[in-house]
């Protein structure tokens, strides 16, 4: 269940001091992560002084040492582009000072005035930043003056010299960020894009192959051309790579060059796909290229779109379904299913061969050739293929006779006959394989059939679409369906609407295999001789996934919802910089609740995000905190697709609040690139409690448990946790 009740607070660049009093309060203070209580909040802590800057610009705080671009393109000579940057105090208590503001620039050669410029606005007058006596800054509601707005402009000069000026707010800022700098960076002239070609295109590709397409980007404007980040997340990391400029870099995410890569008027950049064929899939995907070209608007302000196509041409081949169950088939009788061939490609198809895998096969299955009304009733040959035209259909009817009774298992399931059925074809795989499933049954019982949308490889909270309408019962109907799973360790979810409909969903938010069963039952109530099964593998494809689940024995029903009906533990994952008091006394400031750089329910979900990283809002660098459990049992889950080269990430747990229902348990995992690399269960933890995990190096991708003294053993488990009232 997440947490509804709380308005959107801005956190972004929140710093909190609290200062610990002789209080025995063992967290029923309001303050906390939800509902009613919060452990350790509230009661028993006062505030410090504890003025916080934050820089806007159009509304988006600004991260300190971060750079505001300047789009000189469209700019006439002699025009002028101000930018208004709005500091304020997101602090509690103390007024922010300003002591010194000044706009570092060094003219180019020959410049007769500034092109940049800075002035503050006091009292409803503008005056030179470094003249400017400023008022004190109050909180929000806490004093005269909460705002001051500075404006920094840039004139564009008659050349094409890119210039760079440097603004810097000197303050008593509590948070390191007393000297808060903004890079203004200006690209002159009027910059084009061009790709050579516009459309990437493969064309037909065969399985196993390595094809290589090149491009160029050309700048065909008269001022530089700067690509400051390649959107690369449509393209398949397990299929595409791209070079540029001699370097191989990995595709599906965002590629952020920095600096940008720079292109003068006239001049081009290289670049090459590399594709690696393993199935014959039509791909239709798209490199987006982030750019200082004005003109383009269609997909984003100075965003190239470069469609990328692979097995678009030449012929294709579809056939459904893929998989053909007849089901239970009673001894003695023959059971027909047919199945669908179509020339989906651009040229015409042909079939060579269809034939039985004898090594993959076991069963009395078959083929009906008569069905096949292209070939006359035959069977195709290399001199005598099964021909289609673009878009052109042919059916071919399948049978299945057993002769012996399918095994059973003690849980109910059946051993299969299996056949797999090969289509050899032009088509860029050189074909497909159709399967065939059946059991030789003592009576002719119902046939369960699962369909499951999504697919059997998906992500955590993935909503899975289970759809059993496909199964059918012979001179019957369906009548009643029956669902049941075996769930990944730890997750306790559900059915939606329940387990006796049709189709359901269900949303595994826990990584790893489940197994979903379906039973039927006809009109007379004859239920399946055996349920149809599906497995599917719940696999993070972010850099870094952390999930947390937890047991609490005094909760009799850990997946019922509501307020007060479970526990709640909240999941915390913090950035290096994350620095707050020391309240576990390992002589380090603690990374928890730190403001914008401590990722929790408060800050980070809900539609609540911070800024982290790249000042770029198309760089994908921010974590989420996908799920928040207020009620019992989790999971908590938390994603980070790109994190920064060099930096140290820590992973804790707070015992928010038990709603008397006692100690818990909880178990942290945390996958690397969908890979399980690291799993803890603590020990006994009660309300107030914050334990501090793992920290996660990167780009190393080193997990180690985090210790208040090195080489002593235990849990690093700090009791009675002071923490703000978020509330």
């Amino acid at each position: 269940m997440f947490r509804l009740t709380h308005a959107p607070l801005l956190i972004t660049a929140l710093a909190l001091n609290w200062a610990a009093c002789s209080s025995t309060d063992n967290g029923t203070g309001t303050g906390g992560s939800g509902g009613t209580g919060g452990g350790g909040g509230g009661g028993g802590f006062s505030l410090e002084s504890n003025q916080t800057i934050a820089v806007k610009d159009s509304g988006k705080i600004l991260s300190n040492n971060g750079m505001v671009a300047v789009n000189a393109g469209g700019m006439a000579v002699g025009s002028t582009n101000e930018k208004a940057l709005v500091i304020s105090n997101i602090g509690s208590v103390g007024d922010l000072v300003i002591s010194k503001v000044q706009l570092d620039y060094q003219g180019a050669p020959g410049e007769e005035a500034p092109a940049f410029r800075c002035n503050a606005i006091i009292a409803g007058s503008e005056v030179p930043c470094d003249q400017a006596k400023f008022p004190a800054i109050s909180p929000s509601g806490k004093g005269n003056v909460t705002a001051l707005t500075l404006l920094v402009a840039f004139t564009r000069p008659n050349d094409q010299v890119n210039r760079t000026a440097t603004l810097v707010i000197n303050s008593n800022d509590l948070k390191k960020n007393n000297v808060f700098k903004q890079v203004f960076q200006t690209a002159a002239g009027q910059a084009k894009i061009a790709v050579q070609p516009e459309t990437v295109d493969f064309g037909f590709v065969s399985v196993g192959s390595n094809p290589v397409a090149d491009g160029s980007l050309l700048n065909v404007g008269n001022g530089e051309l700067l690509v400051s980040a390649i959107d690369l997340t449509s393209l398949d990391k397990d299929l595409f790579k791209l070079v540029l400029e001699g370097k191989e870099f990995p595709t599906g995410g965002v590629l952020t060059q920095n600096p940008p890569i720079s292109i003068k008027a006239g001049d081009l950049v290289q670049f090459s796909l590399l594709y690696s064929a393993k199935d014959d899939k039509p791909r239709s995907v798209e490199m987006l290229l982030q750019t200082n070209d004005a003109s383009l608007v269609s997909n984003g302000v100075g965003i190239k779109r470069v469609p990328v196509k692979v097995n678009s041409t030449g012929p294709c081949l579809l056939v459904s379904p893929k998989t053909v169950v007849f089901g239970p088939t009673q001894l003695g009788q023959t059971k027909k299913q047919p199945v669908q061939i179509k020339s989906c490609g651009d040229e015409p198809l042909e079939i060579r061969k269809i034939a039985f895998d004898a090594a993959k096969s076991s069963g009395n299955f078959g083929v009906n050739w008569a069905s096949l009304s292209q070939t006359g009733g035959k069977e195709p040959t290399d001199q005598a293929p099964l021909k289609l035209p673009i878009n052109g259909v042919a059916a071919l009817e399948l049978t299945y006779s057993p002769d012996k009774l399918s095994p059973t298992g003690a849980n109910g399931s059946v051993t299969l006959d299996v056949a797999d059925l090969i289509l050899t074809a032009n088509s860029a795989n050189g074909g497909t394989t159709v399967k065939l499933e059946g059991y030789g049954a003592s009576a002719d019982c119902p046939t369960p059939i699962i369909t499951i949308a999504e697919g059997d490889t998906v992500t955590p909270q993935t909503v899975l679409h289970l759809d059993g309408k496909q199964s059918y019962a012979t001179g019957s109907t369906i009548g009643q369906y029956e669902w049941e799973v075996d769930q990944a360790k730890g997750s306790v979810a559900l059915f939606t609407p329940n387990n006796k409909a049709g189709a359901v969903t269900f949303q595994p938010n826990i990584a790893g295999e489940y197994t979903f069963r379906l039973h039927v039952y006809d009109l007379a109530g004859k239920k399946s001789c055996a349920p149809a099964t599906k497995v599917v593998k719940v696999i993070p494809d972010q850099a870094i996934h952390v999930e947390l689940i937890w047991k609490t024995p005094g909760d009799k029903d850990e997946s019922d919802t509501g307020p007060g009906v479970g526990t709640d533990l909240d999941l915390h994952f913090a950035h290096q910089l994350a620095s707050g008091q020391d309240y576990d006394g390992d002589g380090k400031p603690d990374p928890w609740f730190a403001g914008q750089y401590d990722c929790f329910w408060f800050n980070c979900g809900n539609g609540n995000t911070v800024e982290w990283g790249s000042w770029d809002p198309n760089m994908d660098d921010d974590p989420s905190l996908d799920r928040d459990d207020t009620d019992g049992a989790g999971p908590e889950n938390l994603n980070l697709t790109l994190p920064e080269e060099g930096r140290i990430y820590s992973v804790g747990v707070h015992y928010y609040n038990d709603f008397g229902l006692g100690a818990s348990v909880a178990t942290v995992r945390i996958y690397i690139y969908g890979t399980l690399q690291y799993e803890v269960t603590s020990s006994n933890l009660i309300k107030g409690d914050m334990w501090y995990v793992a920290r996660v190096s990167w780009p190393q991708a080193d997990i180690e448990a985090a210790v208040k003294v090195p080489g002593t053993p235990g849990h690093f488990i700090t009791k009675k946790y002071p923490t703000p009232a978020l509330d």
